[in-house]
């Protein structure tokens, strides 16, 4: 068992591309990069915290991003 921990995602924030100098064309392309990173490394026996600025978007749109991001990365999530 492994403790992961993870913040300032920002899934669907496309300033942060620039501001932050992340090596992404497109936030599509962010977004799908963090989660296959994740689903590659993350186990099901791991602890994932997540501490903060997961996502920029409408209210409605962060849950479905939220609701996506934990069906698909194993592990528990805090």
């Amino acid at each position: 068992m492994a403790n992961w921990f993870m913040s300032d995602l920002h899934f669907g924030h496309a300033n942060v591309i620039g501001s932050c100098q992340r090596p992404f064309a497109s936030v599509g392309g962010m977004d799908a990069h963090y989660l296959k990173m994740l689903e590659s490394s993350v186990t099901k026996h791991d602890d994932l915290w997540i501490l903060g600025d997961v996502a920029l978007r409408p209210r409605w749109e962060i849950e479905r991003t939220l609701r996506r991001f934990f069906e698909r990365v194993p592990g528990r999530k805090g």
